[in-house]
């Protein structure tokens, strides 16, 4: 046999592994993963935050939800140091000009 063929029969063998093991990944871990979290926060996160005064009420969906921009634009995560913005917003307004 020659070396070429051993080389194309162990990068074969490895590419079959990688991609059983990220289809059992995704199969197992993943999906159990979801579900738990979905399950934990709708029993017990809830519970918590509805004996919290002001929560009352709370519900989870977990398909609902806010995006990343939604989150942003709200303000309620710091999106960095406001001169690097300005920076930026300086830098587009001389490159339309």
């Amino acid at each position: 046999m020659s070396v070429l063929f051993v080389v194309k029969i162990v990068f074969a063998a490895a590419v079959l592994a990688i991609v059983t093991f990220g289809l059992l990944w995704y199969i197992v871990v993943h999906r159990t993963y979801e579900n738990f979290n979905s399950n934990y926060k709708s029993k017990y996160v809830i519970q918590v935050l509805n004996g919290i005064p002001g929560f009352e009420g709370l519900e989870y969906h977990p398909e609902g939800g806010f995006t990343w921009d939604e989150i942003r634009n709200a303000g309620v995560v710091a999106n960095g140091k406001n001169s690097t913005l300005k920076v930026k917003i300086s830098f587009l307004e001389n490159m339309k000009m």
